[in-house]
């Protein structure tokens, strides 16, 4: 679309070898600006007149016109507490660190597309991380999109559709994505087979045969209970995780508890799942029953009996592991294991996205390309892991 010269505000623009002709102008309207698109200067008065009509009528019926950011800010963390616990604290976190510093005492009518941009670009250029950026606009979205849907000061979400994608295509310009073009560390069959003989007899095997074995994250390991193991259909029912609670961030809130980690709901619907339940861990899974002396709660206790969280379990348990064995395996390349090895020996990758919790074969094929490219037709029940 070009401007015609001699014409203010019009442009031309060809489609199949047809020109057509728009009347656009950017205006004004209630603090708010709005670019209005029509076919002459007379169709443009006319919806001008409609939409600055439409804006007061919806205006006049909202609430707190003035409100300042910071007491929008109260009343959306409070509304977050019917969310989890870990998307309050996530909020909250955003909000304190890098929200409110930037709009705190502004009027929520006044923050525009401009300043979100902005804001997005300058953390950018700061913080070198994308990831970073999506967390901060998650939370200021869905503020403003609080903000309508309860009338309070707009009527309509500030932020202007495609703003991070933008962001995105800098960043991948200045080739800071990291987040995006991870190296992912190396681990072989041989490595696999050493932590499992090493932690074998041991009270954090179960850990271990759930991740490599079952492919669940350390979350989800540490949260899993004897209740969600189905001896009778050799299934493992992942619906939980171990999350740290803050106790300063949710003092006060329905958060509040005195213990630093809890057990909550997965975040999302696809992490909700079914794996199948290995021979070498369903017998497993008996002898800790005898053991326990019990068949209900965690799999695995802290020695003072409470919920063991990610953080404590790589301090105490597997950063010294892999001290002794001298190799350095994070506890997510033990899942990206399970999903290589699936991959390799013939697994229908339509089961490894579902066992590994991906809500999109697309997350699957790009976290796994390289596996995929070398895969067999094999068939595969991990047998070749007699342990």
């Amino acid at each position: 679309m070009k401007r015609i010269k001699g014409k203010p505000h019009y442009f031309r623009t060809i489609v199949n070898g047809k020109a057509y002709e728009y009347y656009i102008r950017k205006v004004n309207i209630e603090g708010q600006p709005y670019t209005i698109t029509a076919k002459s200067k007379a169709d443009f008065d006319i919806k001008l007149q409609e939409k600055t009509e439409s804006i007061k009528s919806g205006a006049s019926e909202l609430s707190e016109r003035n409100i300042s950011f910071k007491d929008v800010a109260k009343d959306y963390l409070e509304d977050s507490q019917h969310e989890s616990s870990g998307t309050y604290i996530r909020r909250k976190q955003y909000l304190d660190n890098y929200l409110l510093p930037n709009f705190k005492n502004r009027k929520i009518r006044d923050i525009n597309h401009n300043d979100v941009r902005k804001l997005y670009f300058d953390t950018l250029d700061e913080k070198k991380s994308i990831t970073l950026v999506q967390q901060i606009h998650k939370v200021l979205n869905t503020l403003f999109d609080f903000c309508v849907e309860n009338n309070i000061a707009i009527i309509e979400n500030p932020i202007g559709k495609g703003i991070i994608k933008s962001v995105r295509k800098r960043a991948k310009r200045e080739e800071i994505e990291e987040a995006l073009n991870k190296v992912e560390e190396k681990v072989t069959k041989e490595d696999i087979l050493n932590i499992l003989e090493a932690v074998k007899g041991t009270r954090q095997e179960i850990i271990y045969h759930l991740q490599i074995l079952s492919g669940l994250r350390i979350s989800e390991a540490l949260a899993m209970t004897f209740e969600n193991i189905d001896m009778e259909n050799n299934l493992v029912n992942v619906t939980k995780q171990v999350v740290a609670t803050s106790k300063t961030k949710t003092k006060g809130t329905r958060f509040e508890s005195n213990s630093f980690y809890n057990i909550a709901p997965l975040k999302t619907k696809s992490s909700i799942r079914v794996v199948p339940l290995m021979p070498q861990t369903k017998a497993l899974v008996i002898k800790l029953k005898e053991l326990l002396g019990r068949s209900t709660g965690l799999l695995f206790e802290t020695l003072n009996k409470s919920v063991c969280g990610s953080d404590n379990w790589n301090k105490r348990h597997h950063k010294p592991l892999m001290e002794r064995l001298g190799i350095s395996i994070k506890t997510h390349t033990l899942r990206k294991f399970f999903g290589s090895y699936h991959i390799e020996n013939g697994t229908a990758i339509q089961d490894v996205k579902n066992w590994l919790g991906h809500s999109e074969l697309a997350t699957t094929l790009k976290h796994y390309s390289d596996v995929i490219k070398r895969v067999s037709n094999n068939k595969y029940l991990m047998a070749d892991f007699d342990i």
